[in-house]
């Protein structure tokens, strides 16, 4: 069970994205259902310090790209993608400009968002100047509960002594998540005046955290599942307990033995460690740029708050610590506060990304 209000975050596309080349997208959205993640590849033309956008209003994690696969190319989720996460397709653009897989803002007809200037008299790049571009990635998340419509997204970026930018848009497709109906003894449903009291702190500690972000980045390699076992399937799922909806569950639910390791994801710092009611004991990692990972219902924890944690290192057991039927981890994720689908990150875009 993950705690907070819905957000929109910042990271990559949950199920099966298709790339198609910039070409081909032109000034069409990008797709998104709520849960998933899309990295925007946005193309400057020199180098720049850092490039900055905005997602409702929430900064988006940015960061450059060293590869050739991000070049000349867009991420959107197909409707159809259902039930596979991993696999990636890519495409070549069908005709490149004069060699160049980005074509640039000056072309009729490109693909890319109109550039826009903002100092006085200042004339626009020329295609000269964009034949040897760089690709930053914008990554953006959408939450579990995000209503379907189209959002836009704004990129800037310094140069040459001015700003510039580039508008995107990103649309919301409707999805439904599973619905489990349980009817349960009261006790095990209505908390009483401490208990809640409990539940209500402990929710407190868990935004604060989301509001918070470190602005490094901590990773340069894949992120890896923290433990082997049978997926559920549970994410985004909603209980129904004695005709009351509770809810969505914000993370997956990974079946694996009593006592079997649990290691991070991915590279980071340990935001936070503790017994929680719900989520029994728990561990929080922030990889920075508002990226979280969180491991409930443990058996014991192996680290401490603000402990540095490489990837695949062993944070603790899996337990049925918390409100747990049997063991199992609850694997969650956040972006920017968005609740995202942690099986979303694997996934070999951005992976590469210079630091």
């Amino acid at each position: 069970m993950g705690y907070g209000r819905p957000f929109f975050g910042l990271v990559l596309i949950a199920w099966l994205p298709w790339i198609a080349p910039m070409d081909a997208v032109a000034s069409d959205p990008f797709l998104a259902q709520p849960g998933e993640v899309i990295f925007i590849p946005v193309e400057v033309a020199h180098e720049v310090e850092s490039v900055h956008g905005t997602f409702l209003e929430k900064p988006i994690a940015c960061f450059k790209s060293s590869s050739r696969a991000a070049h000349g190319m867009m991420l959107r989720t197909p409707t159809s993608a259902v039930d596979s996460p991993n696999l990636l397709e890519a495409e070549t653009p069908a005709n490149p400009t004069d060699g160049n897989p980005l074509r640039s803002a000056t072309d009729t007809g490109g693909g890319l968002p109109e550039r826009q200037h903002r100092a006085e008299g200042e004339a626009p790049p020329t295609s000269q100047t964009l034949r040897a571009p760089v690709i930053w990635l914008a990554m953006i998340g959408i939450d579990l509960e995000q209503a379907p419509g189209t959002y836009p997204v704004e990129m800037t970026w310094t140069q040459g002594g001015h700003v510039e930018s580039a508008m995107y848009s990103i649309e919301v497709q409707e999805i439904q998540f599973a619905t489990q109906t349980l009817t349960l003894p009261e006790k095990m449903v209505d908390l009483d005046v401490p208990t809640l009291a409990r539940v209500k702190a402990e929710q407190e500690r868990f935004s604060t955290l989301w509001g918070g972000r470190t602005p490094d980045r901590q990773w340069a390699e894949g992120f890896i599942v923290p433990v082997a076992g049978a997926r559920a399937g549970t994410f985004g799922r909603r209980r129904v307990i004695n005709g009351q909806a509770k809810s969505p569950h914000t993370g997956e639910d990974i079946a694996a033995p009593l006592g079997a390791p649990v290691v991070a994801t991915q590279a980071g710092v340990v935001a936070l460690v503790g017994e929680f009611y719900f989520n029994g004991h728990s561990v929080v990692i922030d990889h920075g740029m508002g990226l979280f990972s969180m491991y409930f219902h443990l058996l014991d924890v192996a680290v401490k708050p603000n402990e540095a944690v490489a990837r695949g290192a062993v944070i603790g057991r899996v337990g049925q610590s918390g409100r747990a039927t049997g063991p199992h981890l609850h694997w969650g994720a956040r972006l920017g506060g968005a609740r995202i689908d942690p099986f979303a990150l694997l996934t070999d875009i951005g992976n590469d990304a210079t630091r």
